[in-house]
């Protein structure tokens, strides 16, 4: 993941940031990693899959 692509709104905006959309468990981490992002939010995924936390967990 390019870590330069919302640098500019972290510099805009203090608060912070939740990501939402087409992310999986490594995009997640890669942009929160980054600090491009405090939250991802999975919608869609964890609907179809109550159990995700724990998908991930296990991996």
């Amino acid at each position: 993941m390019r870590c330069g692509r919302r640098a500019a709104l972290i510099l805009a905006y203090a608060g912070r940031l939740i990501v939402a959309g087409r992310y999986d468990q490594s995009r997640a981490g890669a942009i929160v990693g980054c600090g491009l992002a405090d939250l991802v939010a999975f919608g869609r995924p964890f609907i179809a899959n109550p159990d995700l936390p724990a998908r991930f967990r296990l991996g």
